[in-house]
C-alpha cells in the first residue's frame, strides 16, 4: 500500500457524518452571506428572519456533533487543544487587522480603542466575525465544565 493510500484510508476512515448537518451547515453559511450582504439593504424583514436564527443553528448544529469525550480526558489538555484551535485563531485575525482599525479610528479616543480592542464593556471595536470563534470557546469550556460537575 503506498503512502497516498494510507493517507486516504485515514481520511475515510474517520468519516461518519450526517448528510443532514452537513447540508444544513451550508444553508447556514448561505443564509449568513445573504445576511450579510443584504445588511444594510431594502430587504429589512427578510434580514430580520434570517438573523434570528441563523447563528443559534450554528450554535446547535455545533452541539450536536460535538465529540464524546472519554471520561479519562483531562481539562487542561482540552482547553490547550480549544486555546490553538478557536482563541489563537481570532487573535492572529485581529492582530492582522488591528492597523486598518488604528489608521480609520481617527474620530476615537485612545482609551476607547483599546476598550473596544479587548472587547472591554461588550463593545467589538473591528473584525466582527472574530466574535464568534470567542463564544464557541467559552460554550464549549461551559459544555465541559457542566460535564465535569455532572461527573461528580
Amino acid at each position: 500500500m503506498t503512502k497516498e493510500n494510507i493517507e486516504i484510508k485515514k481520511e475515510t476512515k474517520n468519516i461518519n457524518r450526517s448528510c443532514w448537518v452537513d447540508t444544513a451547515k451550508s444553508f447556514g453559511i448561505f443564509l449568513v452571506f445573504l445576511g450579510h450582504i443584504w445588511y444594510l439593504s431594502n430587504f429589512p424583514l427578510l434580514n430580520q428572519m434570517i438573523y434570528s436564527f441563523h447563528v443559534v443553528a450554528f450554535f446547535m448544529l455545533s452541539g450536536y456533533v460535538i465529540k464524546k469525550r472519554k471520561e479519562t480526558d483531562k481539562i487542561i489538555p482540552f482547553l490547550w487543544k480549544k486555546i490553538k484551535r478557536l482563541i489563537i485563531p481570532a487573535v492572529i485575525c485581529v492582530l492582522l487587522t488591528l492597523p486598518i482599525y488604528l489608521k480609520n479610528s481617527t474620530n476615537i479616543s485612545l482609551t476607547d480603542k483599546i476598550k473596544r480592542i479587548f472587547f472591554f464593556e461588550g463593545i467589538v471595536a473591528y473584525n466582527d466575525p472574530v466574535w464568534f470563534l470567542i463564544v464557541m470557546f467559552e460554550a464549549v469550556v461551559i459544555e465541559r465544565l457542566l460535564k465535569i460537575k455532572e461527573k461528580n
